[in-house]
């Protein structure tokens, strides 16, 4: 059994309970996540935080960015970026 969302439904042409014949394939493609310039230059500013971050998954890299670039106010972007590096010190992952 496999989880198919609704974009995959819309693509194959089918609805939730069909039955349907599907090749899977493992994607090895090595996937980067872009970091805009300042959080760049704010994660590389410190060897250690820089060793942890280049340590995480594509994932946790990709939501910390995610909820960074999201924020709406200046205060919840510094917010955010000094939590991700507090966390990065302490080599904890995000939650």
């Amino acid at each position: 059994m496999m989880a198919v969302n609704a974009e995959m439904r819309a693509g194959a042409k089918c609805k939730a309970g069909d039955m349907v014949s599907v090749v899977m394939e493992l994607d090895e493609e090595k996937r980067v996540v872009e970091v805009p310039a300042y959080l760049k230059k704010i994660i590389n500013g410190d060897a250690k935080t820089k060793e942890v971050w280049d340590g995480l998954s594509f994932t946790h890299q990709k939501e910390y960015v995610r909820e960074i670039e999201g924020a709406k106010r200046p205060e919840t972007r510094e917010r955010r970026i000094a939590e991700m590096m507090d966390a990065l010190r302490k080599k904890q992952r995000k939650k």
